[in-house]
This record gives structure tokens, C-alpha cells and sequence, in this order.
């Protein structure tokens, strides 16, 4: 557990495309993830959303 000091825990994801884009989504609408390295058509579906 960390405290107000120390940096909080980073949690990179790499993924993309059609077959894993509700993971992607699930992932990063239930803030399991700090950082997301994906390709530009995943990304732009998930900033069009809602």
C-alpha cells in the first residue's frame, strides 16, 4: 500500500483493435489502468464515447 509520499503504482496496458477493445474499454472505464499504449482507431472509439 502506498502512502501520500510515495508515488502512486503505475499500470501500463498495450492493446488494441476489434477483438480486444471491450477489454481496452472495461479496463480503462473501471480505472484498472494509469497508462494505455493503443492504436488510433481504438482510441478514437473510446474518446467518442460517452
Amino acid at each position: 500500500m502506498w502512502t501520500s509520499s510515495a508515488a502512486p503504482p503505475r499500470r501500463i496496458a498495450v492493446a488494441g483493435g476489434d477483438r480486444k477493445y471491450g477489454a481496452v474499454r472495461g479496463a480503462v472505464r473501471g480505472r484498472w489502468i494509469t497508462t494505455l499504449v493503443t492504436d488510433i482507431s481504438t482510441a478514437r472509439r473510446l474518446l467518442d464515447e460517452p
